[in-house]
């Protein structure tokens, strides 16, 4: 009977190992986002005067910055994946169109959701570091918080003159969501998901005149309607381009 015993202790340790075995552990990839910012489809070259919006405006992209917060992705199992992140994009900077994101879990997912914009609890605390750092000059100060997209350039006025083009979206009122479809099925393999940005759908729909909103900065009532108008046209402007 003690040979029995024993016999079936050593089987057990033998079995246990090999359970063990079957037990995996999540698997996860390591992926990025990457923004391409783009004018009416095509490639943007700062300082010419070579874009028009629906409003037959010709204008220029001299400068541009915008914030891109809150990226979450949506499993078809009904879970989120949170990136908590605050990246500014800058046309002038190649490596900041490049989000890194956090480990994802392997599976298919349906949805993706962020904000153009600094969300309320972090746009009024005040100076800030990585990318939400006043040298960005992306701060009005703490009561009025964050640029959230900042175009600046020049257009080509109905009288024939060249004038400034200064389109400052912020304040709260500014902050908007953007929520695309996707079918992504995010493995081992997977790199990135490549997102356009087209500054000029952010004027088209409604359609924004530069010659009666050609210098706006979001701080005044005059500029209520001009935020309303940006933070509709955002919806429109981002579109998935491809995964790999």
């Amino acid at each position: 009977m003690k040979k029995i015993g024993l016999f079936s202790v050593l089987a057990l340790f033998l079995i246990l190992p090999s359970c063990k075995k079957k037990v995996r552990e999540t698997e996860n990839s390591n992926i990025k986002l990457k923004i391409n910012t783009i004018a009416n489809g095509t490639a943007i070259t700062p300082g010419l005067m070579n874009k028009v919006n629906a409003a037959g405006n010709e204008y220029s992209i001299d400068m541009l910055k915008y914030y891109i917060s809150g990226i979450v992705l949506l499993n078809e199992n009904g879970s989120w994946v949170t990136f908590r992140n605050y990246d500014l994009i800058d046309i002038d900077d190649a490596n900041s169109s490049w989000i890194t994101a956090p480990t994802i879990p392997f599976g298919r997912y349906t949805k993706l959701r962020f904000a153009l914009g600094v969300d309320s609890t972090r746009n009024h605390i005040g100076a800030q570091d990585g990318d939400l750092d006043p040298i960005h000059g992306m701060i009005w100060d703490w009561n009025t918080g964050y640029i959230f997209y900042k175009h600046e350039g020049h257009y080509k006025a109905n009288d024939g003159s060249t004038r400034p083009l200064t389109q400052h979206l912020g304040t709260d009122r500014g902050f908007s969501i953007v929520e695309i479809p996707i079918n992504w099925e995010i493995t081992a393999e997977s790199k990135a998901m490549y997102l356009n940005f087209d500054i000029n759908n952010m004027y088209n729909n409604p359609a924004v005149d530069f010659n009666i909103d050609g210098e706006r900065m979001s701080t005044t009532a005059a500029d209520i309607s001009w935020v309303d108008m940006l933070a509709s046209n955002t919806i429109d402007a981002f579109s998935v381009d491809h995964t790999e």
